[in-house]
């Protein structure tokens, strides 16, 4: 029924002017429940995900919240079993009860015993409406009670809104999130990012990446020319239209550059030797290739690990690029084409 159909039955009856509407709904303690139980469980997957490094711990949490809506949903729309959804019209001089199913139902402020025998079901604003059976008037329009029912239904709204957009804009189009992201052109041989530039010519970052032994690095002062957009907090990571991962593949000079001393083991320091091959960064398409020689001023690693249970031994170790060499590299692909 149509406020307008509301407001015209409301005058018939000689209630007057309506001043808001309570809408029946379906029996919500057990979806209260379920939403509770699901939330807390989301809450705890969530945090299990963000302690263990991982990625989406948004999923759950945006899960549960889609769910939360959709029980919200049905309980407002859902059927309501029995006479069916009564609709609790508070008037200026009386209640006005309407039905799909029965004949409406007029009730004035000075009927009050019909009024305060009146068993209410769950409603919109149901306090509200105990309060006309409580107070016989009509109350305000928007009560603080009502203003904060709205607010929440905003704020699961938003929450909806935060938690899903990293998730759908990762379904839609994929990786990079974040600058480290790009590692995975160098990992997997040149793997393209949907979300990345085209390799057009123009003046660019370069997200430079490093492997000396242990994984591809991201190297942000070889990557990032003070200026550009991959400076800014969040990174603008649609500028990115070259990736530069350089990988070490043995050591320029047979003659060691120093000895590392520790604890019961000593190791030799050797400048590295790297293959920097260049991807573009949307298509994984290789641009160019060359080398690289690791510095020859760094020092010794000040820690040295080993494995629990395992018995150290000596190891040769290569320096890594300097910076200043990683961006003399990388420069003249800074503004250069396909």
């Amino acid at each position: 029924m149509r406020r307008a159909e509301i407001e015209a039955t409301a005058v018939e009856h000689g209630l007057g002017r309506v001043v808001r509407v309570h809408r029946e709904h379906a029996p919500a303690s057990l979806a209260a429940g379920v939403t509770g139980v699901g939330t807390l469980a989301a809450a705890i997957v969530a945090g299990l995900i963000a302690a263990s490094g991982g990625r989406f711990w948004q999923l759950p949490l945006f899960l549960a919240a889609v769910a939360i809506g959709l029980v919200t949903l049905y309980v407002h729309v859902g059927p309501v079993p029995g006479t069916g959804r009564r609709r609790y019209v508070v008037a200026e001089h009386g209640l006005l009860i309407l039905s799909d199913r029965e004949k409406p139902v007029a009730i004035t402020y000075d009927q009050r015993e019909r009024i305060r025998a009146l068993d209410l079901p769950g409603t919109c604003s149901v306090s509200d409406l105990r309060d006309v059976r409580r107070r016989l008037a009509p109350g305000r329009r928007w009560s603080r009670r009502r203003l904060v029912g709205l607010a929440s239904y905003g704020l699961v709204a938003a929450l909806v809104a935060a938690f899903g957009w990293p998730v759908g804009t990762y379904a839609a189009l994929g990786l990079p999130l974040e600058k480290s992201d790009f590692a995975a052109t160098c990992d997997e041989g040149g793997g393209g990012h949907r979300r990345a530039a085209p390799h057009a010519g123009d003046t660019h970052p370069i997200a430079a990446f490093l492997d000396s032994g242990g994984g591809f690095l991201y190297e942000a002062a070889a990557s990032v020319p003070q200026g550009t957009p991959l400076t800014t907090e969040p990174a603008d990571l649609t500028a990115v239209q070259l990736v530069a991962c350089a990988t070490l593949i043995g050591f320029a000079s047979s003659t060691p550059l120093s000895e590392c001393s520790y604890s019961g083991v000593d190791d030799e320091l050797y400048q590295g030797l790297y293959r920097l091959d260049v991807f573009e960064a949307r298509t994984g398409r290789k641009v160019a290739s060359s080398r690289l020689v690791g510095s020859t001023t760094e020092t010794c690693p000040r820690l040295r690990t080993v494995p629990r249970g395992t018995p150290p031994e000596s190891r040769d170790v290569a320096t890594e690029v300097d910076t200043v060499d990683f961006r003399r590299a990388l420069a003249p692909l800074r503004a250069t084409g396909p």
